[in-house]
């Protein structure tokens, strides 16, 4: 899906001003699990961006600092808390863990360099491609998987959601997660991000509030929180 999310993002960037936009004025909006996918892609393209190097959930690439701002409605950012919030409300972890797990490669440097390219945008606008093994083994880098084998995604294979169960794949709350994904950002990438809105209702029973507000600590985010007292969404 985060694929699929920077797909569309890299597509209106490039056809805003062919179709009569304005493509200094676009603004990337995002509810619930929408909210996730956008901020966490924003947060990996400035990762990228800066490094120079392939980083997992950035892919195709775009310039972060095209964006005029990114919106957050009720995002779900904290996904190590949700998971627990969820599960005390009934979404059991074990079927959440399936969803959000990745699966692991069987070379021992922890990509698979067969399901795996990247086009990255540099601070300075160049544009590189590639997918080495050497390269790709530093983007995994980024995934603490406990000492154990970095988990990666095989793009363009299907994934079985059981097959957590089976020791393919395991969870990565703390890759996946926005909040996480903010605060492992490298010194200098957080200026590559777009101003941050992030609006939620104080009686969101499914994604709580207290995400956003964790959101916004981080310091040099430009990050604002809108909170509606009493609000479910």
């Amino acid at each position: 899906m985060l694929e699929d999310v920077n797909t569309g993002i890299a597509g209106v960037l490039g056809a805003a001003q062919r179709l009569g936009g304005d493509p200094d004025c676009v603004t990337l909006v995002g509810q619930s699990a929408g909210g996730h996918l956008a901020g966490l892609a924003v947060i990996k393209q400035a990762q990228q961006a800066l490094t120079g190097c392939p980083t997992l959930g950035a892919s195709p690439a775009w310039d972060p600092r095209s964006l005029h701002a990114f919106v957050g409605v009720s995002a779900a950012l904290d996904l190590v808390a949700l998971a627990e919030h969820l599960h005390r409300r009934g979404l059991y972890k074990d079927l959440l863990d399936r969803v959000m797990s990745l699966t692991t490669a069987d070379n021992g440097n922890g990509y698979n360099g067969r399901h795996v390219g990247y086009v990255t945008v540099t601070a300075n606008g160049r544009t590189d491609t590639g997918g080495s093994a050497a390269s790709l083994a530093r983007a995994a880098e980024e995934v603490d998987s406990g000492g154990e084998e970095p988990p990666v995604v095989k793009v363009g294979t299907s994934h079985d959601a059981s097959g957590c169960l089976r020791g393919r794949a395991k969870p990565a709350y703390a890759a996946l997660s926005p909040l996480e994904a903010a605060r492992r950002l490298p010194p200098g990438a957080a200026a590559l991000l777009p101003p941050v809105l992030l609006i939620h209702g104080t009686a969101d029973k499914t994604v709580p509030a207290e995400g956003s507000t964790r959101s916004a600590g981080l310091p040099a985010s430009r990050c604002r929180v809108v909170l509606v007292h009493g609000c479910q969404a």
